[in-house]
């Protein structure tokens, strides 16, 4: 984000043109990060939207930390 903020302050972009560009680049990186994430098998993910959720976490943390090697 820091390019279209620059360019904003210098004058040659607008702040709508700005925020565009910023948004745009925040979603490319985002699905950057997805598509990485998908190749990695060891990836635990949780569902933010289900109550408990937070205990599922502590519960997978919990089950790493004293897992005996």
């Amino acid at each position: 984000g820091v390019a279209p903020l620059l360019r904003f302050l210098d004058g040659s972009m607008s702040q709508e043109e700005a925020m565009d560009e910023w948004g745009r680049g925040e979603w490319d990186y985002a699905k950057r990060q997805i598509t990485w994430f998908k190749k990695e098998h060891n990836v635990h993910w949780f569902d933010v939207e289900t109550n408990g959720y937070r205990n599922a976490v502590f519960s997978v943390v919990d089950s790493w930390y004293t897992k005996k090697v």
